[in-house]
């Protein structure tokens, strides 16, 4: 995960959570839901591949993750990309309450398996973000579970990274104390 430099701007709004500066990662929008580029190992359609160095979007959830998990209100009218994120930050929710009581390798395993599972897409009813996003035009839907899935997957991987950076065979705490916290009062 790389680290947030000096000079990238981060922007608080009145509520106080933290949003994303990365519109300009925008490859396309389905359903006025962004498909963002983000740097990956996973296979992903060569257009949402960030190369370099660069914060992406993985990196921007996973790092706001802590901060903004405490919030009741989050106001998305700041830029396309907060929709990404609320969506990232719900699913590395999910994830946090697998993770306990695991090892690195078995949190990897269950982070695959989640990754890859039957999820709403952004417009169906399950959706989390429910009538923020549009629904999916039927050329859309595939382009866009493909998408979801890597970018899942990766989330996944990286968080991994994160919780066991200290000892593989155990969670770090200060982020398991976070795995019961409710972000918008909502789950996955």
């Amino acid at each position: 995960m790389t680290t947030i430099a000096k000079q990238d701007k981060i922007i608080m709004k009145k509520s106080g959570a933290y949003h994303s500066v990365l519109d300009k990662d925008i490859v396309q929008t389905a359903g006025n839901f962004p498909l963002m580029q983000f740097k990956t190992k996973v296979k992903v359609n060569p257009k949402f591949l960030l190369k370099g160095d660069d914060m992406d979007i993985v990196d921007e959830a996973i790092t706001y993750y802590k901060a903004n998990v405490f919030y009741k209100n989050f106001d998305m009218s700041t830029c396309e990309a907060d929709k990404l994120l609320v969506y990232l930050i719900f699913y590395i929710q999910s994830l946090l309450l697998q993770f306990n009581g695991h090892t690195k390798v078995e949190c990897e395993k269950m982070a695959y398996s989640l990754a890859i599972e039957n999820f709403a897409l952004p417009g169906d009813g399950k959706f989390c973000l429910g009538g923020i996003v549009e629904p999916l035009k039927a050329t859309e839907k595939e382009v866009v579970r493909q998408y979801m899935t890597a970018i899942r997957n990766e989330t996944g991987l990286r968080l991994a990274q994160v919780v066991f950076k200290n000892d593989p065979k155990k969670c770090d705490k200060w982020w398991m104390c976070f795995n019961k916290r409710k972000f918008l009062n909502k789950t996955i």
